[in-house]
């Protein structure tokens, strides 16, 4: 199992909400949040653990996760 240290987690969740305020609020759905929390997870696991490499990283994949949930 992956370790994160309550820092990181904090950046990851903070990097979440962030991303979040980038979806249009029609699409702000519960599936969407939780599959943008996994790209972070992703993206954390992969050493990309900046705040904004985790935001850059997850509004990347929002157009894409809006299409595959519709």
């Amino acid at each position: 199992m992956t370790y994160y240290s309550p820092q990181l987690i904090q950046t990851m969740r903070d990097a979440l909400d962030a991303v979040m305020t980038q979806v249009p609020m029609s699409h702000a759905t519960p599936g969407l949040k939780a599959h943008l929390a996994e790209v972070i997870l992703q993206t954390a696991a992969q050493g990309l653990t900046s705040h904004d490499g985790l935001v850059a990283a997850a509004a990347d994949q929002i157009q894409t996760t809006i299409s595959m949930l519709s």
